[in-house]
């Protein structure tokens, strides 16, 4: 029976003698590591680099899109303003060639009539003195066209008592043919401001211009018939 446990014994610690693993003669410890396991956590740095590098790659790549866009987007505002500038400008140049276009003057029973209608914004001596520079630039421009005098009239937008608007002639010049003829136009007018009335033949002032410094009436009876019919006349475009 002793045998048998002795033999017993030595069987058992040969097994487990067996179950050891040597390396250089030396018996080397197990461990509970996985290889795959530890590939994995070799691997992890390098999926997180990549990781990192995809998405600033895709970073870049959205701020070059925000960039190009923003670019086109500027430049077709751009395009836009230009387009609008180019087009104002065109309008404004029609506008003005057209403007130039129109007769400085009309013919009304063979005279010569040169019109201009003003809004109320101006005080009495700017617009009057305003419309004496602007006629007899217009005399001296036109007035080897003419040949049976001239009539120069201004209108002004009135206000009646009860609020009522109406545009009507305030000032009306009659210019003969032979007194057109008389002046030298190199030297004329010696008042900018009241040339146009000082060598007039006729004047005629509405009373709501009585007040200027630069037009007083005069020459009423020895103007055309048709210079006092348009003094009050109401004015038409």
């Amino acid at each position: 029976m002793r045998k048998l446990l002795i033999t017993s014994g030595l069987i058992s610690i040969l097994g487990l003698s067996a179950c050891v693993q040597y390396e250089d003669g030396k018996p080397v410890e197990e461990t509970d590591s996985d290889p795959k396991e530890e590939m994995s956590e070799e691997n992890k740095a390098e999926i997180q680099r990549q990781q990192e590098e995809h998405d600033k790659k895709e970073t870049e790549e959205k701020a070059e899109e925000e960039r190009i866009a923003k670019e086109q987007a500027e430049k077709e505002e751009q395009e836009r303003l230009e387009k609008e500038e180019a087009e104002k400008q065109k309008a404004e140049t029609e506008a003005k060639e057209e403007e130039e276009s129109k007769p400085e003057y009309e013919m009304i029973d063979g005279i010569a009539v040169f019109t201009d209608a003003k809004e109320p914004t101006l005080s009495e001596n700017n617009m009057v003195s305003n419309f004496s520079i602007e006629m007899t630039d217009a005399l001296k421009k036109h007035h080897e066209e003419i040949e049976n005098g001239a009539i120069f009239r201004l209108a002004n937008t009135l206000e009646d008592t009860y609020g009522n608007e109406e545009q009507v002639y305030t000032l009306v010049v009659y210019y003969s043919q032979d007194t057109i003829e008389k002046i030298n136009y190199d030297n004329w007018p010696s008042l900018v401001a009241s040339g146009l009335y000082d060598t007039a033949d006729t004047v005629l002032v509405h009373y709501v211009l009585n007040n200027n410094k630069h037009a007083e009436g005069k020459g009423a009876d020895n103007a055309p018939p048709i210079v006092g019919e348009m003094f009050g006349a109401e004015y038409e475009e």
